[in-house]
């Protein structure tokens, strides 16, 4: 769905990697404690209450809030909502710690006086809009993620600033060679064992917290007209796009390829027990009521140099990247003026 595709394309490359330190000062515990007495009792601050100054520069509460919801409805259809929940903590001091970041570096684009065209803009706009299979989609992907195309516009400009500027500061870096992916690909020959996967589709009919018995029963019934459906001929990702409460259903419920221990094990052992073009029957995890298609299987395998090589190549050029833009970020941290309301959001 679009919250999940935009928070990848517009949060997660912003910040392009950029981590939290590790260091002395308040134990993680006390920390942790002193920010979930405000985040997960309700003692939070007011919308516009200042959470941390950058340069002067304001970063309120209600930011925050905005950008930890994002993060957290990107995660929400991959990780159970239990877990979810003992992450925020953690994920909210992550938040703070990255919005600083953004702060700085897009002040530094201004320095730089890295510019971006209403023609970028648009283009990026436009390969965003191509990724759905309608406008409806793209509308109601905005809603789902609070947005307008406004903001969606300036989330790309600035994107496309920090691009600019990551360009710009890490222009001096020697390109890979083809020996360094030779014994990238040596050292680490685990990386390149192939597990047994499958490719699977599946159609979701997601638990709600306040669902009851009946209710679900009232879901069960639902999917069950719709195995009808897919075991009479019927488009099973049509069915998915129609019907699966999946962000996958954007993709008529495609999940990829997968090998074991990265899905909920129910989800696992029915998907591992049937042939390319067999469909389940309805079964239960923990997200819901669930049938599956799989796709395709693939053996255990060694991939070999020559297919990994654009991998290992994108790899250690980003890994470079990245490590000479933390460089960057952790200069310009420390000769800014960043100041705390709450001294447990800085992650030392």
């Amino acid at each position: 769905m679009f919250r999940t595709r935009i928070f990848t394309l517009l949060v997660a490359m912003v910040l392009m990697g950029f981590t939290a330190g590790c260091g002395g000062g308040e134990s993680d515990q006390a920390a942790d404690e002193r920010i979930a007495d405000r985040t997960l009792t309700g003692k939070a601050l007011e919308g516009d209450q200042m959470v941390v100054t950058v340069n002067g520069e304001k970063i309120t509460e209600a930011e925050l809030d905005h950008e930890l919801g994002m993060m957290m409805q990107q995660m929400a259809g991959s990780v159970d909502p239990q877990q979810l929940e003992s992450m925020k903590v953690n994920m909210r001091k992550q938040t703070v710690w990255n919005m600083v970041n953004q702060r700085l570096l897009s002040k530094a684009a201004e320095r730089e006086g890295v510019t971006v065209t209403a023609e970028e803009k648009e283009a990026k706009l436009n390969e965003i809009k191509m990724a759905y299979p309608s406008d409806e989609e793209y509308e109601r992907g905005l809603r789902e993620s609070n947005m307008n195309e406004k903001d969606l516009l300036s989330r790309i400009e600035k994107l496309i600033k920090l691009e600019k500027l990551m360009d710009k500061q890490t222009a001096h870096l020697a390109k890979v060679t083809p020996e360094e992916v030779s014994e990238y690909y040596q050292a680490n020959a685990d990386r390149f064992r192939q597990p047994e996967r499958v490719q699977a589709s599946h159609i979701l009919l997601k638990f709600e917290p306040q669902d009851d018995d009946a209710s679900k029963e009232l879901k069960k019934q639902k999917l069950e007209k719709i195995h009808l459906a897919v075991l009479a001929g019927g488009d099973f990702a049509k069915l998915a796009e129609e019907n699966s409460d999946c962000p996958s259903s954007a993709n008529g419920g495609d999940l990829g390829f997968f090998a074991r221990g990265q899905m909920v094990k129910p989800f696992e052992d029915m998907a591992f027990a049937l042939k390319p073009g067999d469909v389940s029957g309805i079964f239960e995890t923990q997200f819901g009521y669930h049938i599956v298609k799989v796709t395709a299987h693939e053996d255990p395998r060694t991939i070999p140099l020559e297919e990994a090589r654009e991998n290992i190549v994108n790899y250690l050029e980003t890994t470079r990247k990245q490590e000479e833009m933390n460089r960057y970020v952790n200069a310009l941290r420390q000769v800014a003026d960043i100041q705390y309301a709450d001294s447990s959001l800085a992650v030392p």
